[in-house]
């Protein structure tokens, strides 16, 4: 797996823990034996879980002010 392939995978399943779990109940662990890494890979693309925790919300905030971006521009006559 090249390594952005497996900073998106990290990322992937951390969401999904993330939004089963919460921040204070997923672990580093957890998440690397889901996305099949090695915990030390996630500690070297990331540094920290905060730091995915992080990562995870600044996606997710981009893709929505894309989403409210775009039905703003929809609406908005020229």
């Amino acid at each position: 797996m090249m390594k952005e392939e497996k900073a998106e995978s990290i990322l992937h399943t951390a969401k999904k823990m993330f939004g089963r779990y919460g921040l204070q109940k997923t672990s580093l662990d957890e998440i690397a034996r889901m996305a099949r890494v090695a915990k030390a890979t996630i500690y070297n693309y990331f540094g920290s879980k905060d730091r995915v925790y992080l990562e995870v919300l600044r996606r997710e905030t981009d893709e929505i002010v894309e989403k409210i971006s775009s039905s703003v521009d929809k609406e908005v006559p020229p």
